[in-house]
């Protein structure tokens, strides 16, 4: 369960790399056709031994560039973690990340023709001026302290500061033209801006696992408390665009000056203050040695405070908002979930969950809209063969959304806010998917998904979003993906060769009627282990040098067309000490 709003998704494993007891360094290198270099180290094991203290240190440093014109940045990560155990029972884990970026705002990328068909622009295209620039640091610190009790329990203890800050700048093309000829293709300056953010957050956690007994079973239990304390502020700066176009098939991006960020059409300053507690019960039942329930909840307290104003060019105040966007809200979120094994290898499951999730949108008064809240449900079937290393998995879900919020594309007339309308949402689909190894050289992993999407009831009869209408054209239907790697046999196995691709059927935007076509993208790559330190492997992504557009939800005549990346080949050394 998330710690405050409660949405049903995909995830991420973004746990932080632990110190190891044996010893490890790794280097890893990596470069492309583009000009992007990578370079990772990872290096761990024991500081102390009469102590019993471990670390890990990780480096990351990384060109960034990209098949766009003057599309490049930058990345550097330095990670540094150390644990230490006390008696049998008790360890502490420290840490901190410093990570500094910079990359190249893309905008709103690029239009078609008003009568829907493709411009067969240049894939290098790029409509933004040659100056554009974000650049970005984190700094992140934790530390951890677990402790075992006896009879599998165990306390956890976290505590975890975060700070961002960030910079960009940035001016590029965007709209439509009537007719995109070379002669009139004329586009217009859409924004020349600034935008200077900074966040903390704190957050500290107490988490208990454990089993208990009862009617002659053992069961697990899950309890935390977690409390989150969070300050974001951001300052945005515009200059007057003076209604200035340009043509599109002339654009060199230096037609624009890097303007004096001293001077401003209007500037707005937004802070907001969030504060979130949460706690969350849940045990797993073990009703029989096939059968088992799931039971859980959250209880949630939301507090967030948000003050806006803006200044026009001559400093005067032009609207401004104190602390009259306060707001409180505390709900409870349940889950349960019922799983049946048919034998050691075959599970069927279904399982509910709630949904909660706050959201700063408003409406036409320009008041916050309320949360949006739901419900998701899930049945499948889950199994694993080979000895677990092959896994199969097919699930058919539907996701139900009460006052999503969605942009009516018209703007507040003394705010300026975007303005938003609620409206209710369904999706439903399955998906199937098998992984992990044939055979031990041979391995597997095939995915399809079908998904269907529709308003269920909405804030009036907006053309863009009616009662049955799909509210996510941008994402196709059906999604296919099948990749395999397979060590060659004899004295042929130091290599491997490896393919795939990813398959979906067409997709639509807001309003262009003419739907981009499905299409399908390959991959292929080998790889040679001349030793058991060294591995060297070549990749070669879009095999065919498909030409394609990547889906994107804000996309319609004007804007919204990103191209995919063409025909790439990357060259990787991994050397392990």
């Amino acid at each position: 369960m998330k710690q405050a709003d409660s949405e049903p998704g995909g995830s991420v494993n973004a746990i932080l790399k632990r110190p190891t007891a044996q010893p490890l360094a790794e280097i890893d290198l990596q470069a492309d056709r583009w000009g992007k270099v990578r370079g990772v180290f990872d290096v761990s094991g024991v500081l102390n031994q009469e102590h019993a203290v471990r670390g890990r240190m990780v480096g990351v440093l990384e060109r960034d560039n990209s098949f766009r014109k003057y599309d490049d940045g930058d990345n550097a990560v330095l990670f540094g973690t150390a644990d230490k155990t006390f008696g049998n029972n008790t360890k502490l884990t420290v840490g901190a990340v410093y990570h500094r970026q910079t990359d190249t705002p893309l905008g709103f990328g690029l239009p078609i023709d008003r009568n829907g068909s493709d411009l067969r622009l240049p894939r290098d295209t790029n409509w933004g001026v040659d100056w554009n620039k974000g650049t970005y640091r984190k700094i992140h610190t934790f530390a951890e302290l677990e402790h075992y009790f006896g009879n599998d329990w165990k306390l956890t203890g976290k505590l975890d500061y975060k700070q961002n800050k960030s910079k960009t700048e940035e001016a590029y093309l965007s709209g439509s033209c009537v007719t995109c000829g070379a002669d009139n293709g004329m586009l217009p300056l859409d924004t020349v801006s600034r935008h200077d953010r900074y966040n903390h957050q704190w957050t500290g956690q107490a988490e208990l696992n454990g089993k208990y007994s009862a009617f002659g079973k053992r069961h697990d239990l899950y309890a935390a408390y977690t409390h989150s304390r969070e300050k974001f502020n951001i300052r945005m700066r515009d200059q007057n665009t003076q209604n200035r176009s340009f043509n599109l098939y002339t654009w060199t991006g230096g037609e624009i000056a890097r303007p004096d960020w001293n001077s401003f059409d209007y500037q707005d300053y937004r802070n907001s203050r969030k504060t979130i507690q949460t706690l969350t019960l849940a045990s797993r039942l073990n009703l029989t040695d096939r059968l088992h329930l799931i039971l859980g909840g959250g209880y949630s307290r939301w507090r967030n405070s948000f003050i806006w104003y803006r200044d026009t060019k001559d400093g005067v105040p032009d609207y401004q908002a104190g602390n009259d966007y306060p707001y409180k809200k505390g709900r409870f979120i349940p889950y349960a979930a019922v799983t049946y094994d048919l034998d050691g290898r075959n599970t069927l499951y279904a399982s509910y969950t709630s949904i909660f999730k706050h959201t700063s949108a408003r409406d036409k008064d320009d008041k916050e809209l309320s949360p949006v809240l739901g419900n998701n449900y899930e049945i499948g079937w889950k199994g694993a063969w080979n000895g677990g290393r092959l896994n199969t998995t097919l699930a058919f879900f539907q996701t139900e959304k009460h006052n999503e919020p969605i942009s009516t594309r018209e703007r507040h007339p003394e705010t300026k806010n975007w303005i938003y309308a609620p409206v209710r949402l369904q999706s439903r689909g399955f998906d199937a998917e098998i992984a992990g190894d044939l055979t031990p050289d041979w391995q597997l992993f095939a995915g399809y998904t079908y998904n269907t999407r529709k308003y269920t009831a909405t804030a009036g009869q907006q053309q863009l979003f009616v009662k049955g209408a799909d509210f996510s054209q941008h994402t196709p239907k059906h999604m296919f993906r099948l990749y395999t790697t397979y060590r060659l046999p004899g004295a042929a196995n130091r290599w491997t060769l490896k393919g795939g691709f990813n398959m979906q059927d067409k997709h639509r935007s807001w309003d262009v009627k003419q739907p981009l076509g499905g299409y399908t993208v390959w991959n292929a790559g080998v790889q040679y282990q001349p030793n058991k330190k060294l591995n060297l492997g070549l990749t070669v992504n879009n095999l065919t040098d498909k030409r394609y557009y990547e889906n994107y939800e804000a996309r319609t005549y004007g804007w919204g067309y990103f191209y995919g990346e063409p025909r790439n080949v990357v060259f990787n050394l991994k050397w392990t000490m």
